[in-house]
C-alpha cells in the first residue's frame, strides 16, 4: 500500500481564514510580505518570479503561488494540499477524493454549503463566496488536490464573468 501526505483539512480552511481577514487590496509585494509575517513562510524565487513557502506545516508541496500582475494587486492564492501522484490508481483516485471531501466537510462546517461542480473530467470542485466577498475553492485532479484564494477584488470579477 502506498502511503500519500496530506494538509489537514482544518489547517487549509484556517489558512484561508487567514488570507480572508487579510487587509485587501494588496500587491504582490505586501502579500509576500503579509505571508511572511503572518505565518512565518519563507520568500522563493524561481526564474523570474518570487512565490512563498510554506515551511510552517511540513506539507507535500511547499510551494504557494500569488497571482498578480506586476503592478496589479493580487488575485488569487493557490497552493497543493496533497502530494501530487505519480502513478495514477485507483487506489490513488480513492485516496484524492477523500481528502477533498475531508475539505469539503471543513469547509461546511466553516462557511455552510458550498457550490459544488463536477467537471467533465468527474473531477470536483467545491467553490465557497464568503462574506467579504472573497472566495475558496478546493480542487481535485487526477493527481493533487489544490486549494485556492480568491481575493474580494477578483472573486468579484469571477462573479461577474458568471464564474
Amino acid at each position: 500500500m502506498t502511503t500519500w501526505r496530506a494538509l489537514d483539512a482544518g489547517r487549509v480552511c484556517d489558512i484561508m481564514t487567514v488570507w480572508e481577514a487579510a487587509p485587501w487590496p494588496m500587491s504582490r509585494t505586501e502579500t509576500l510580505e503579509y505571508g511572511v509575517n503572518t505565518f512565518g513562510w519563507e520568500v522563493g524565487t524561481d526564474e523570474d518570479r518570487e512565490f512563498l513557502r510554506n515551511t510552517d506545516d511540513n506539507v507535500p508541496d511547499d510551494y504557494v503561488s500569488i497571482i498578480a500582475g506586476e503592478e496589479d494587486p493580487t488575485g488569487q492564492i493557490y497552493f497543493r494540499v496533497t502530494d501530487t501522484i505519480r502513478e495514477i490508481t485507483d487506489e490513488s483516485l480513492t485516496w484524492l477524493r477523500d481528502q477533498l471531501t475531508l475539505l469539503i466537510r471543513e469547509g461546511t462546517t466553516r462557511w455552510g454549503k458550498p457550490k459544488l461542480i463536477t467537471l467533465k473530467s468527474g473531477n470536483r470542485v467545491a467553490k465557497w463566496d464568503l462574506p467579504g466577498g472573497a472566495r475558496v475553492a478546493f480542487s481535485e485532479t487526477q493527481r493533487s488536490v489544490s486549494a485556492d484564494f480568491y481575493t474580494p477584488d477578483y472573486a468579484d470579477v469571477l462573479r461577474q464573468l458568471g464564474e
